[in-house]
Formats: structure tokens, C-alpha cells, sequence
């Protein structure tokens, strides 16, 4: 739910500001949709399906900071040191329905 709001945030945000800038999304199917002003990127939403033969890369959806020049990124996405801390990601210990 949170990752949702975080989307629907960031949707509104670039759609109130697309008179003002050239804000788009650009999704590559199946793995992630990049958010870009201009011609820079500025942000990724990463969301492949898990693989339990890629598990520690793909068990968790989360978002990619790009750096100010819209080419690299500044969190560290999956593997090394803290693998959890990959980027802007929802922690939940539990979910249910009610």
C-alpha cells in the first residue's frame, strides 16, 4: 500500500507539473519505469517478479535515485553490503487483508 501511495504521489506530481515541464514515464516491460524530466532521468521504479534463481535481485520492488546529471544512480540497488538497503523501498513484516 505504501509503495502504491509513494506511485500515486509521484503520478500526481508530474501530472500537475506537466504543463509547467516535460515530465514522462518510460517503462520497460516487466522491469521497471523510469520517471524523466526533459531528457534526464530522475527516478526508476524497479518491480521485476521474484526469481527464486535471482531471489536476492528481484525479492523486492523499490525505487532508484538518479544523481543530478540523470545518468547514475545514488542508492545502491541489490547485492554487496546491506542488500536490503537497495533504494526508496516499503519494509513490512506482515500483511493482511483486513
Amino acid at each position: 500500500m505504501r509503495i502504491l501511495s509513494i506511485t500515486l504521489i509521484l503520478f500526481s506530481l508530474t501530472s500537475s507539473l506537466n504543463a509547467k515541464a516535460n515530465f514522462n514515464w518510460q517503462k520497460k516491460e516487466g522491469t521497471h519505469i523510469d520517471l524523466i524530466l526533459g531528457e534526464k532521468k530522475i527516478a526508476r521504479y524497479v518491480f521485476e517478479r521474484m526469481n527464486p534463481n535471482d531471489r536476492e535481485r528481484t525479492y523486492k520492488p523499490f525505487y532508484h535515485l538518479y544523481d543530478s546529471t540523470g545518468t547514475k544512480f545514488i542508492t545502491k540497488g541489490p547485492g554487496g553490503r546491506y542488500t536490503h538497503h537497495r533504494g526508496i523501498y516499503f519494509g513490512f513484516s506482515k500483511c493482511s487483508a483486513l
